[in-house]
């Protein structure tokens, strides 16, 4: 192993905080498997993973709770996650561009994980896998987490009641009935090559319902996305009136901020967002709200939003929606 594998300390802390609740000797097993006592002090921290694991195991098995991992993986919110990876959801415009932040920006929350999602027939399968060695009981713990953070990050662009078709484990260990209570239209597949959700490959296009707030565990915001929260947002806003003129570049951006191209620059580099980035989300966000008028043409809604050549606007809806605006059209009346 080239590297220790660390993952965020806020990351056990749905688990402490039930193991707590129920009076099992959290810091004496702390001690035992050689985690900081004052780990619950500082939810930012990168701590060892393979101890924690460890840690898990060993209290569930001593205290006859084989339902842990569930029971504190779905009180884990995705408001928990680290702040970089939440300015990404914040401002993604759909739920396959915050499955894509998901994807490039998971080793801020544990360097061992991947999450990666491919099409299968009519449905995305949204795939993780711990890449250290460890064993089954110590990997249905990280699968359920890994599950559990995509099906919350689905929940805010989908109604809080959704369930997944699917939900895989590469552990093969039995289901137990807390688990299927909690999923009980969802099939349970265990053994499988890696962990896994499966969702309608529909549901890529969808909008947000909720943002999320900065991390609950943050006790120092940054001031200036403090001050600023709204203004990606009210940027937006602005550059879709100047969308049927062409594409609205940088400078004039700047002009009516009134400040810099540089500070405009610095202010979305707050958000973790660039400034084309930003006029791409403006761009899909205005093109969804005409696509919802059957009488206008695809055609003339990839004109209103600003592109010279229908083909590259399918292109650019497409990256973000996962889905053509064509299929989208079809699609939208799922949901």
């Amino acid at each position: 192993m080239d590297v220790i594998p660390v993952f965020r300390a806020a990351h056990l802390f749905p688990h402490l905080q039930y193991l707590r609740k129920l009076g099992a000797p959290v810091d004496r097993k702390l001690h035992q498997t050689k985690l900081p006592s004052t780990i619950e002090e500082n939810p930012h921290a990168y701590m060892p993973l393979l101890p924690a694991l460890r840690f898990l195991t060993e209290i569930s098995l001593s205290e006859g709770i084989e339902d842990l991992a569930l029971r504190a993986s779905e009180q884990l919110e995705t408001d928990d996650l680290e702040q970089n990876l939440i300015a990404d959801l914040n401002y993604a415009p759909s739920l396959h561009l915050a499955l894509q932040s998901l994807c490039h920006l998971v080793s801020l929350e544990d360097t061992s994980v991947r999450y990666w999602f491919t099409p299968v027939q009519k449905d995305i399968r949204v795939y993780s896998s711990l890449n250290v060695p460890c064993n089954m009981k110590a990997l249905r713990f990280s699968e359920w987490q890994q599950n559990m953070i995509v099906i919350s990050i689905v929940r805010a662009f989908a109604p809080p009641v959704w369930h997944p078709k699917e939900i895989g484990f590469q552990s093969n260990i039995p289901i137990n009935q807390y688990d299927s209570e909690r999923f009980p239209n969802t099939r349970l597949l265990i053994g499988q090559k890696a962990a896994w959700v499966t969702l309608p490959r529909s549901m890529l296009s969808l909008q947000p319902i909720i943002r999320h707030k900065l991390n609950r565990f943050a006790t120092t915001p940054k001031p200036a996305i403090e001050n600023d929260v709204n203004f990606p947002a009210s940027l937006k806003g602005i550059l879709q009136a100047y969308f049927e003129d062409g594409y609205p570049d940088i400078h004039l951006a700047s002009e009516i901020a009134g400040i810099s191209v540089r500070s405009l620059q610095r202010k979305l580099k707050l958000f973790n967002i660039s400034y084309s980035e930003l006029v791409h989300h403006a761009q899909f966000e205005r093109a969804v709200e005409l696509l919802k008028d059957p009488s206008i043409r695809t055609l003339d809604v990839a004109y209103a939003v600003g592109y010279k050549d229908p083909s590259n606007f399918a292109r650019a809806f497409r990256r973000i929606a996962g889905v053509s605006p064509k299929e989208y059209r079809a699609q939208r009346e799922l949901f």
